[in-house]
């Protein structure tokens, strides 16, 4: 475990080497990375993000259990329950591919689920030049590596309705070779439970 940064100068960046073994990385490439699409920024196609995103949202991926474990384990670390995240969400980074500077909390405080309150982010492979994270705020970049996790913060700890910009963050160019890493976004509250309803996972608020 690696602290980049801390209170109270900044907010909680962690790297945790080796999180994932070979196998675990495998798995979610193979299970998770069953339907690659553009991925989206928000509710659209952008040139704000490039990549290409698979979600781990079917039985094939979901009830795996390596895949299951995987869960548990940022579940452990974060002490967050499994309930509280979304599906796994891998992506896939050809060369020239990127996000730009972004910031994961997009979720109404007030909706039933709450606030992404941390992302845990998982390396699915090295990269042979390029491709790092990039903490745009703090000064930080991570560096791609096979089965490392990243762990930060969305909101204030000492107000968790509160997104703390301070964590923005960006997917630099991959310069050379491809990159996949997957996100692991928690929640305040149960999410999983109206997701798998079928429910609208957005808020309008109506007065």
């Amino acid at each position: 475990v690696t602290v980049l940064s801390r209170p109270p100068e900044g907010p909680w960046v962690v790297t945790i080497d080796d999180f994932l073994d070979a196998s675990e990385v495998e798995a979610l490439v193979t299970k998770g990375g069953h339907h690659f699409e553009r991925s989206l920024a928000g509710d659209a196609v952008t040139q704000v993000r490039t990549s290409e995103t698979s979600w781990c949202n079917v039985p094939y991926c979901e009830g795996d259990a390596t895949v299951q474990r995987i869960k548990q384990r940022v579940s452990n670390v974060t002490g967050v329950p499994i309930t509280n995240s979304e599906h796994i969400q891998v992506l896939r980074y050809e060369a020239g591919q990127f996000y730009k500077a972004h910031h994961d909390q997009n979720a109404h405080p007030r909706s039933p689920w709450g606030p992404r309150v941390f992302t845990f982010f998982m390396y699915l492979s090295d990269v042979e030049a390029g491709g790092g994270t990039r903490f745009t705020d703090l000064g930080i970049t991570v560096t791609p590596k096979l089965g490392r996790g990243i762990l930060w913060p969305s909101v204030f700890g000492s107000d968790l309705n509160k997104s703390d910009k301070r964590t923005n963050h960006e997917a630099l160019p991959v310069e050379d070779g491809m990159k996949y890493a997957s996100n692991v976004w928690l929640h305040m509250y149960d999410y999983r439970t109206p997701a798998d309803a079928g429910c609208l996972l957005t808020h309008k608020n109506t007065h």
